[in-house]
């Protein structure tokens, strides 16, 4: 097995050489950005609760801002995740170290924008009964 190395946040990973360049370290730059900017989400879902432009989940509108907030943080977490995932197995110790911090990053971020998924579905159903 031939590895070559990839550079990323200043650190200098051993990759297993893919056969053609770059095939192999830019999923996994991809996983690893969108782990760690998954955390952007948080903020969003804290502004669509709490304040912000809708003041909270105070009508109809408001539950639909927090759904979408809750969802654009899973789905950020879930496609970081599964690209790291993808080069997993091909990655030095290092990078699988790296990997695995941006999986749990991703998985607490996964975790707490399922709660507010959970509040904004909670409040779209009460307003649409009233």
């Amino acid at each position: 097995m031939t590895f070559r190395r990839c550079r990323i946040l200043g650190y200098d990973l051993r990759v297993e050489q893919a056969t053609s360049a770059g095939a192999l370290d830019s999923p996994f730059k991809t996983g690893i950005a969108t782990c760690w900017l998954s955390l952007l989400s948080l903020p969003l879902d804290l502004a669509a609760l709490g304040g912000g432009p809708c003041f909270g989940a105070r009508d109809a509108i408001g539950s639909i801002v927090v759904i979408c907030a809750g969802l654009a943080g899973l789905v950020a977490a879930g496609y970081g995740v599964d690209r790291v995932i993808r080069c997993f197995r091909r990655l030095s110790v290092l990078g699988r170290a790296l990997g695995l911090l941006s999986i749990v990053a991703a998985g607490s971020v996964a975790l707490v924008t399922t709660f507010f998924l959970f509040v904004g579905v909670l409040s779209l159903f009460d307003y649409l009964r009233m």
